[in-house]
């Protein structure tokens, strides 16, 4: 068998981070979370805005907030 399924579930690399603030969702595309909370991170724009999953909720967050 290949493992060329398994290198293209390595090429998309997940990491988790920790809010240091508290965050309220300015609309419905924004991730609200508060102080504590682990957050894994999907994407990051250069902008500083990431994309995140928190539970069942997905949505851009401020990355100097984690």
């Amino acid at each position: 068998m290949s493992s060329s399924g398994d290198e293209d579930d390595q090429a998309v690399q997940t990491f988790f981070v920790r809010a240091l603030y508290d965050y309220e969702a300015q609309d419905a595309s924004s991730l609200s979370f508060v102080e504590g909370d682990v957050i894994e991170v999907l994407t990051q724009l250069p902008s500083g805005w990431w994309d995140g999953l928190l539970g069942e909720d997905r949505g851009w967050f401020p990355s100097n907030y984690v």
